[in-house]
């Protein structure tokens, strides 16, 4: 029961509520799931657990603790560097300095074609 609900709770994109746990689990007295729930309240404090469990009047939810903010926003929003090309480079530079330009103007400035037709 206790690896059902922290699965319900970390799948949940929201707070997820009471009622939606009742529904989910259909069939298991409301007693047995509540007595899991309460057991899984975090015996370590917030500030220095990897992840804990939280309940709110919106309802249940799991998340990360401060000691690991970096790691989880890497996960989510990796920054991964852009390369450009040379011919990119000299594009980009001709428009910084000419601006406002036009293709046919950076295409005479460069003496190449410049776009991806």
């Amino acid at each position: 029961m206790r690896a059902v609900l922290e699965a319900l709770i970390f799948a949940s994109p929201q707070p997820i509520t009471p009622k939606e746990i009742a529904r989910v689990l259909q069939g298991v007295p409301r007693e047995d799931w509540q007595r899991e729930l309460e057991e899984l309240r975090p015996t370590t404090p917030a500030t220095t657990a990897a992840c804990s469990s939280s309940r709110s009047p919106a309802g249940g939810r799991s998340r990360h603790g401060p000691s690991t903010n970096d790691w989880v926003r890497e996960l989510l929003d990796p920054r991964t560097p852009t390369r450009l090309s040379i011919q990119a480079l000299e594009t980009l530079a001709v428009i910084a300095y000419k601006q406002p330009v036009t293709l046919p103007e950076i295409i005479e400035l460069r003496g190449v074609k410049s776009g991806a037709w």
